[in-house]
């Protein structure tokens, strides 16, 4: 039904609501006495029990369904782009005003259990399904090698390119800008975290997988103002909430404790899974709680209030993990491992809605996922895809596959190798494709809304 491209509807013929009791007695004159059967008398005695009960013109369902149609675009010999989308969805939006008794399809929105829909109704209509027709566009091409970006917490439109030469850039996504900064690194720095208060929004912690590790303060210059040398390999870099503590993990088991304000290892937490720490992430609003993810397959919930030699919560998926991360209100984690599998844990439940994404059989497809819409989305990316997939938390049904085709034309990427979500806008990721060698990488914007 959601792969429909065209699609041809007649207009409601009704002009005005429809009184049950005529319809009642025109039904009863049109047939012979008794010829009435059981269930349809007590249809329509129901009907004319029901306090006014109104026929709401077939507009608004039209409406409804060109949004729930991703993929259509011609609509009654019309041809539907981004601009219809938005100004239907805009339509749909200010239905939402009328009396519920009035429109039965928004009646059904309004009164589905919370276990079943817990989303904005109107961001969900106008952001995921009004999407225009070629979202990608390349950023910086004369940026060789991209490899990793990370977004500015507080500044919107900043955001760090690191490369596999081991260069860094900031980028600024309004003023389609660089500086490049100065880096001591000679392989991709992997680990990079902005500082999440507005006080320190300039300050920025980058490791790579060498075991070098530097602070920036951008407002004081391109200079690291600290480096740290000797350490293990890091692929992941992150910082608590209150920007007291950060911790790094890497190809070991293990995951480093630093205190933020003097950048001194305070503790080394060993053990913590049977394979590498691929990634460790901070709670958005605890301080003390921290996510990671290993190859061993599993994902676990750690206390720095405690010894960390037992997970608050442990969860095991389906595949080897690569990415974990909280929700906004850290009520729910999102793993992502191999072959499409990527999964939004409940941690309250402590259980997971799968996102529904085809299998490749393909254990060397590495998945990235993230939250996007306030956590009421999730989109999903595949090394071996030249596609964005976005599906819905709640339930995991995909509902927009963004393909890259008109990026294929030009060069010859194979997969999607790194996405990350633009705090300030639903729907709007920067990401990197690459080909299976890593020879060829490019750096893309992909704005839905």
């Amino acid at each position: 039904m959601t792969t429909l491209t065209c699609l041809e509807l007649p207009r409601s013929t009704h002009t005005k609501l429809v009184d049950p009791r005529q319809a009642l007695q025109r039904t009863r004159f049109q047939r012979r006495r008794g010829k009435l059967f059981k269930t349809q008398k007590e249809y329509y005695e129901r009907i004319n029990n029901t306090p006014a009960p109104l026929l709401f013109d077939s507009d608004v369902y039209i409406r409804t369904l060109i949004l729930f149609l991703p993929l259509l675009v011609v609509f009654n010999k019309e041809r539907i782009d981004g601009t219809v989308r938005r100004l239907v969805a805009q339509s749909v939006n200010d239905e939402v005003s009328i009396p519920l008794q009035h429109t039965p399809i928004l009646n059904y929105i309004h009164h589905t259990p919370l276990g079943k829909i817990q989303r904005n109704y109107s961001s969900f209509v106008s952001a995921l399904y009004g999407f225009n027709e070629t979202p990608f566009k390349q950023l910086m091409p004369e940026i060789e090698v991209p490899r990793q970006i990370e977004y500015n917490k507080c500044i919107p439109g900043k955001l760090i390119i690191s490369c596999l030469n081991g260069k860094i850039y900031l980028y600024n996504l309004q003023s389609n800008t660089s500086t490049q900064i100065n880096s001591p690194f000679n392989s991709s720095p992997y680990g990079i975290c902005w500082c999440s208060q507005m006080s320190m929004a300039n300050n920025c912690i980058i490791g790579s997988d060498t075991g070098k590790l530097c602070y920036y303060d951008f407002s004081k210059g391109k200079e690291p103002l600290l480096t740290i040398d000797n350490l293990e390999r890091i692929t992941s870099v992150h910082l608590n909430c209150n920007c007291s503590k950060f911790i790094t993990s890497g190809f070991e088991t293990n995951v480093n404790l630093f205190d933020f304000e003097t950048h001194q290892l305070e503790r080394v937490y060993g053990s913590l899974h049977n394979e590498n720490v691929n990634v460790a992430k901070f709670s958005n609003t605890n301080p003390f709680l921290f996510t990671t993810c290993s190859f061993d397959s599993c994902a676990a919930i750690w206390d720095l209030r405690t010894d960390c030699s037992i997970p608050v919560i442990q969860y095991t998926g389906e595949t080897l993990l690569v990415t974990t991360i909280f929700s906004e209100n850290d009520l729910n984690i999102l793993i992502a491992g191999c072959d499409n599998y990527v999964e939004s844990i409940d941690l309250r439940a402590q259980k997971g809605i799968k996102m529904q994404l085809e299998r490749r059989w393909d254990n060397n497809s590495f998945c990235r996922g993230y939250y996007c819409n306030g956590g009421e989305s999730v989109v999903v990316s595949n090394s071996h895809e030249q596609t964005l997939h976005i599906a819905r938390t709640y339930d995991g049904k995909r509902v927009i596959d963004c393909h890259c085709d008109n990026i294929n034309n030009q060069y010859n990427f194979d997969g999607v190798i790194t996405v990350r979500c633009d705090p300030f806008n639903d729907f709007d990721f920067s990401l990197v494709m690459n080909n299976d060698s890593l020879t060829q990488l490019g750096l893309f914007h992909c704005q839905l809304v």
